[in-house]
């Protein structure tokens, strides 16, 4: 193969690993009705509505019954799934509070302290825009707005520490 060839097939390779990952037919995975959250326990498909994946190379998904639960997972891997790399996740979505269309959980904008509340009580409330994530914080008094890289195991500790 000559140096053209492989250049191309490399561009290609790249590009299919950083897309969105979906179905064999295109669609986003669904919890089915026994899909339970690996974090708490909770079936998922009762809450559509807050539902995020994590979804690996080898087509397998995870869900979970919210944003927080999904980083709990990540932020302790070997815990909630042995066996599972990190290396190995090709795609993560939250479900987006107005849209209620899956976003790309590491483009999205999280507020925090809200009094809208989850089944898991207080979340973190996903966004597409800074600016959707804006008007949330102020109409249901919330407390910042986070990107992915700011959620760490200390904001979850805040949010889980606040009564019900």
């Amino acid at each position: 193969m000559g140096r053209g060839k492989r250049v191309m097939v490399a561009l290609m390779l790249a590009l299919w690993v950083a897309l969105p990952a979906r179905g064999a037919d295109g669609s986003m995975p669904k919890p089915g009705p026994k899909d339970s959250c690996p974090v708490c326990g909770m079936l998922v498909s009762k809450y559509p509505n807050w539902v995020a994946i994590a979804l690996y190379r080898s087509g397998h998904a995870h869900f979970f019954d919210g944003a927080k639960d999904l980083f709990k997972y990540l932020q302790g891997l070997s815990r909630y799934a042995p066996g599972r790399r990190r290396e190995d996740l090709v795609a993560l979505y939250v479900t987006e509070f107005y849209g209620l269309t899956k976003i790309d959980a590491r483009k999205a904008f999280y507020v925090t302290g809200s009094d809208v509340l989850s089944p898991m009580g207080h979340e973190l409330v996903p966004f597409m825009t800074f600016a959707d994530a804006e008007e949330f914080l102020k109409d249901h008094q919330g407390n910042r707005i986070l990107t992915f890289e700011q959620v760490t195991v200390d904001v979850i500790s805040v949010i889980e520490s606040r009564a019900f």
